[in-house]
């Protein structure tokens, strides 16, 4: 079919599609995705012209990429090098409903500017600490898991258990409404298998709750000072289980040949000092942005400060007991994020959960392994550092009787195989799901990165035979 039939057939009124090379492609968060071209680029308005193109790029056998926000570490986690984009960036509505206690989500959001709305009525949502972040990559991991960890987890777990029903157009262009009534097992697999591997997300539906500001800060200490950051961390890990306000992760990096840890500090009430993090007071700083404000002030902050948008991000990610020691930042050839998995969060997950934690009441350790760079030809040579690092931190972590399979998907690498990692029993439930609702395996074959229930990760875009458009 010629593509300008296409066009019609997929009632571009409400949308557009065309040939891509023009300035309306959308950018992706990272430089590797810039630099891919489909063939054909679609921003539809509504689920309408998704489900029209979708039945048509499957009856071409196509292969073909969604993005939301486009904020995806990996190369083609939401772009495609020829084949059809789906670019949802335009179906962005965002609604209160339920009487005031539920926010009506469209894929083209992105998290501050849906913070931002929601403090105008007092409210906020369990979302992505950071400003740019998209909505649908956050919750199903796509970029930046499923699950999603916000400022909230320690009450309120991970932001996909907020999730309350999912508008989903599949692979033969039907648009469902997804919840744990009308399709519970459907719901559960979206919550813990990633969207990528079911359908096209066109509306999501999250639990709003109150929020009248937070305390936060960002404390920068230098690496003379790294006992007494362990010694604080090492307390709050033992106290979080009481007070779930509390959220706080660091991030180790050399700045100029520095090596420091930035303590990312926050209470979910708009308290002066938090008794939890009291024991952080005394630890010396270069930097502090101590201050009581908004979320969206917060997430804003946070965009500022770690955006690496149009360099060259790579993510690496492992799941441990809880274990603070020196040892992991002497050893630092590239940033290391080092966040906690509260009783909490696993307890969240514990009812059908398909991440594969147990719930019980242990502090576990998450981290992510991240590296910038600038230049195409460095490429391989940033996959060897960050493996070596966390082949390293492995074997630190083994002898400890510290390893756990759990890997976080939003921080998950393309050559990491994320999905094992929740266990055989899980990975077959996602199967047999996607086999129900896909049965011709479409969001596996054709689609265009996610991380997939019969392979690694992404594809390598293949363009050999298929009907014409």
């Amino acid at each position: 079919m010629k593509f300008e039939k296409l066009l019609t057939a997929a009632s571009i009124g409400k949308g557009f599609a065309q040939v891509s090379g023009t300035s309306t492609c959308v950018k992706g968060w990272n430089a590797p995705q810039r630099t891919t071209a489909p063939a054909y680029f679609f921003q539809p308005t509504s689920a309408d012209p998704v489900q029209a193109a979708i039945k048509k790029v499957t009856q071409a056998k196509c292969p073909f990429s969604i993005k939301g926000s486009g904020h995806s570490s990996n190369v083609g986690g939401s772009s495609i090098q020829g084949g059809f984009q789906f670019d949802l960036i335009n179906i962005a509505h965002h609604d209160i409903v339920d009487d005031g206690w539920s926010v009506r989500i469209g894929p083209g959001n992105r998290r501050g500017p849906l913070f931002s709305f929601l403090e105008e009525h007092g409210l906020t949502v369990a979302g992505g600490r950071d400003f740019g972040v998209g909505v649908p990559g956050f919750l199903f991991g796509d970029g930046g898991g499923p699950d999603g960890i916000s400022y909230f987890a320690g009450q309120h777990g991970w932001g996909v258990d907020q999730l309350t029903s999912t508008d989903l157009v599949l692979a033969d262009g039907t648009l469902i409404t997804v919840d744990s009534t009308s399709h519970p097992d459907l719901h559960r697999a979206l919550q813990g298998g990633g969207a990528q591997n079911f359908g096209i997300v066109t509306s999501l539906t999250m639990n709003a709750f109150k929020c009248g500001g937070m305390w936060g800060r960002i404390k920068v200490t230098t690496a003379d000072s790294f006992e007494h950051v362990f010694n604080a961390y090492d307390s709050f890990a033992k106290e979080i289980p009481d007070d779930g306000k509390a959220h706080m992760f660091m991030d180790f990096a050399r700045v100029d040949g520095t090596l420091i840890v930035a303590q990312y500090m926050y209470y979910a009430d708009p308290v002066k000092d938090p008794k939890i993090l009291d024991v952080f007071r005394p630890v010396p700083a270069v930097m502090d942005t101590l201050r009581i404000a908004n979320h969206s002030d917060f997430a804003k902050e946070m965009e500022q400060i770690t955006d690496t948008r149009a360099k060259r991000n790579l993510y690496w990610t492992r799941t441990f007991g809880f274990d603070i020691s020196e040892a992991y930042a002497d050893r630092l050839t590239a940033a290391l994020d080092v966040q906690l998995i509260s009783p909490k969060m696993r307890k969240e997950l514990s009812d059908g959960s398909l991440f594969g934690l147990d719930d019980s009441d242990d502090v576990l350790q998450l981290i992510v392994i991240s590296i910038i760079w600038e230049n195409e030809a460095d490429d391989e040579e940033a996959v060897i550092i960050v493996r070596r690092l966390d082949a390293d931190i492995d074997r630190l972590i083994k002898a400890r009787g510290k390893h756990r399979d759990f890997k976080y998907m939003n921080y998950g690498h393309i050559g990491q195989d994320i999905i094992a990692g929740y266990g055989k029993e899980n990975q077959a439930f996602s199967k047999k799901v996607a086999s129900q609702y896909d049965p011709e395996g479409v969001f596996q074959r054709l689609r265009r990165g996610g991380f997939k229930l019969d392979k690694l990760a992404h594809d390598t875009p293949d363009l050999g035979d298929h009907d014409e458009l």
